[in-house]
C-alpha cells in the first residue's frame, strides 16, 4: 500500500507533496511537473511531515522565509492519503 501527503484547505486547494530538493526527508508542495512523493506507510508519511516541520521551524527562527504549510495554523491541512486503485485524488477533475 502506498501513502501520500496532499495539502487540503477544504476551500478548493488541493496540492499534492513532492521531495524537498534542498533537505533529504523534506516535503513540499509539488509543481505541475514533480513527481508526487510515496510512501510505504503512514508512519513515514508522518516522518517527513515531521522533518518538514522542523525545517520550517528552523527557518522561521533564522528569519528566513519559511514553508507555512509546516507552521501552524496551515499544518493543520496536511492529509496522509491511502493510494489504491479505487482512491479519487482530490485535485483530478471527475
Amino acid at each position: 500500500m502506498l501513502y501520500i501527503v496532499v495539502y487540503d484547505d477544504d476551500e478548493g486547494l488541493c496540492c499534492p507533496m513532492t521531495w524537498d530538493k534542498e533537505r533529504f526527508g523534506a516535503i513540499e508542495a509539488a509543481g505541475p511537473k514533480d513527481p508526487v512523493a510515496a510512501f510505504h506507510d503512514r508512519n513515514d508519511a508522518r516522518r517527513s511531515i515531521k522533518v518538514s516541520q522542523r525545517k520550517a521551524e528552523m527557518l522561521e527562527a533564522q528569519g528566513e522565509p519559511a514553508n507555512e504549510d509546516f507552521l501552524l495554523p496551515g499544518r493543520k491541512n496536511l492529509r496522509i492519503m491511502r493510494l489504491d486503485s479505487g482512491t479519487r485524488l482530490p485535485w483530478k477533475s471527475k
